[in-house]
């Protein structure tokens, strides 16, 4: 399972980074009310599956509109990803 989300990683806005499941602890998913952890220990109870955390830093976290950086951050990755399930 991919999960795709907005993680404080201390880069520039929209650097995308792939973050192991172990490594969690060291940055910040904010958007949740619920910590990640507890979503992926979750979802395992039902899901036999390896989970690839996709962490893409955001250049404000705010209810506002998303930056042109996130947006072309995650139109990159979408692309690569179509490209990898395409193979």
């Amino acid at each position: 399972m991919v999960i795709i989300d907005c993680a404080i990683m201390n880069k520039r806005p929209g650097e995308i980074c792939f973050i192991r499941e172990k490594d969690i602890k060291n940055y910040s998913f904010s958007s949740h009310a619920i910590p990640i952890t507890v979503i992926i220990k979750y979802l395992k109870n039902f899901i036999n599956s390896k989970f690839v955390i996709i962490g893409i830093q955001p250049k404000i976290i705010d209810f506002c509109d998303m930056s042109e950086e996130v947006k072309n951050a995650g139109d990159r990755l979408i692309n690569e990803i179509i490209k990898l399930v395409k193979e």
